[in-house]
């Protein structure tokens, strides 16, 4: 089968059409973007095998935790009385963090060229900025014209998505990669087309702060300064006084900025609400938890029968750790801590841009990811595992003589 060129062909061919979905809808289109993960499929099954045929198989260190974080997960499914479908849930991880890495470094390696490329780095950008356009057109006039239907919110940017901490969250995300890529223009060059991705950069950024998502902008300074590591520690000083700056200017000199975190207690409560159920769910069940993704459900039977506030209002945990301990128990924190320290540490091997924006990328997760629970919502999951996907498959991208040095 592997000796098969017209097989080999489509299965490039069905790989390369898996990125071009991501690329094009993942800030557009939920529903659009699932297919990724029809395309992949075969892709991803067919390398694998061919993986292990050749004796190429290898599952980074990373590979192995995000594994035993999807075993995990079924065994919690089967332990708790719940739906056995729920584990379709865990497809995100499989077949975007498991799968796609063999099938993306053979399309790499044989079916992308320079154009391609160019055309698919630039695009990632360009579709995300007229996502957040039309969000914050949305947001002052009220009324989205894509979907032709009243603003997700009135107060809030949205982009194209529902719900506009999803999309807050997301854009943050993307916001990383793209600033990294300011910063070392030079090394893509070739690739990026610089004044209209500084122009996506700044829309982008509108829309993260009009999403008035808290926890996104804290994870966003907190991460970024993290690009600056290879020119030193100055730099990664610098730039967290200047984030620090620029928040408390934000927070103290603008009405937006008081609004945005001092007047909003409500929320806050909700939140620690929140995480006191998360705690008493793993009292209850500390080692598999309730099972993956259905601590939501419980959250209001918690909040009621040990008398905590905001009982009346359900949801997931507002924060990574506590929801994936809270659904997948100990065996679950300690699979996603492990998978974290593993994609940090691979990607610091890496010692090029791939590496150093994946870093800030990690950084920006944990950082953002204590108030929300972004590795559980599929819009983000669907970019979160594209970037780790990329990660553990592009070739290692050499520096340039001169300053930019890293890895020398």
């Amino acid at each position: 089968m592997f000796e098969n060129q017209k097989i080999l062909k489509w299965m490039r061919f069905l790989t390369f059409a898996s990125i071009v979905v991501l690329v094009f809808f993942t800030f557009v289109s939920v529903s659009i973007t699932a297919l990724s993960h029809i395309f992949i499929f075969l892709p991803g099954i067919y390398f694998l095998a061919k993986a292990i045929q050749e004796k190429n198989y290898c599952l980074s260190k990373s590979g192995s935790a995000l594994f035993a974080l999807i075993i995990i997960g079924i065994v919690s499914i089967i332990l708790n009385p719940m739906p056995l479908t729920k584990i379709f849930g865990l497809k995100y991880y499989f077949l975007g963090g498991i799968l796609a890495p063999f099938a993306y470094a053979d399309n790499f390696k044989y079916f992308f060229s320079k154009k391609k490329t160019k055309i698919l780095t630039n695009s990632v950008f360009l579709m995300a900025a007229f996502a957040s356009l039309v969000g914050i057109y949305a947001l002052y006039t009220g009324f989205n014209p894509i979907k032709w239907k009243p603003a997700a919110h009135l107060f809030r940017a949205s982009g194209l998505y529902g719900m506009y901490m999803t999309y807050g969250y997301g854009i943050g995300f993307l916001l990383i990669c793209s600033f990294g890529l300011l910063i070392y223009w030079k090394r893509v060059k070739e690739f990026l087309g610089v004044k209209w991705h500084l122009l996506t950069f700044v829309i982008n950024f509108l829309g993260l702060i009009l999403s008035a998502t808290r926890g996104a902008l804290l994870g966003f300074v907190v991460a970024i300064p993290l690009l600056f590591f290879q020119k030193g520690k100055k730099w990664v000083v610098g730039t967290y006084l200047i984030g620090t700056i620029f928040l408390s200017a934000l927070t103290f000199g603008t009405s937006f900025g008081q609004k945005l975190f001092f007047e909003r207690t409500y929320s806050n409560a909700q939140r620690m609400s929140h995480f006191q159920a998360a705690y008493y769910a793993v009292k209850e069940s500390p080692y598999f938890g309730l099972g993956f993704r259905n601590f939501e459900s419980n959250s209001v039977r918690i909040k009621k029968e040990y008398n905590i506030e905001w009982s009346n209002i359900g949801g997931h945990a507002h924060n990574n750790f506590l929801e994936q301990m809270a659904s997948t128990g100990f065996f679950g924190l300690i699979a996603l801590l492990c998978f974290l320290f593993f994609w940090a540490k691979e990607m610091a091997a890496r010692k090029d841009l791939v590496g150093l924006v994946s870093i800030a990328f990690i950084a920006y997760f944990i950082g953002s990811g204590m108030v929300q629970y972004t590795f559980g919502d599929g819009e983000n999951v669907f970019f979160i595992m594209f970037i780790y996907a990329l990660g553990q498959s592009l070739p290692r991208l050499e520096f340039e003589k001169g300053e930019d040095n890293y890895g020398k």
